[in-house]
């Protein structure tokens, strides 16, 4: 399940998208996918993203090449692990 979130700073995450991946391959392209799709329910643009991140980082690189041309300002990360994470959304 890959769930696209958009958060301003200072404020809540606000869930823009999921969508179920099992039996996918999940790559660099099916992550554009996820994300354009999710922009489109939520009726935005890349230019109101400053960065990505996902736990895998071989996605987050592919993605990162595909975007660059559309989107060069984009940070890309992959923490080390999800627990890593804070806030509403931490998976601990």
């Amino acid at each position: 399940m890959y769930a696209s979130v958009g958060q301003q700073r200072g404020a809540a995450g606000v869930l823009m998208g999921l969508e179920d991946m099992t039996g996918k391959r999940v790559d660099g392209e099916a992550l554009e996918g996820v994300m354009d799709r999710a922009m489109g329910e939520m009726d935005v643009d890349l230019t109101y993203f400053l960065a990505i991140t996902t736990d895998d980082p071989r996605v987050m690189r592919k993605f990162r090449r595909l975007r660059i041309a559309n989107a060069p300002w984009i940070l890309v990360s992959s923490p080390p692990s999800l627990t890593a994470c804070s806030g509403p959304y931490s998976v601990n």
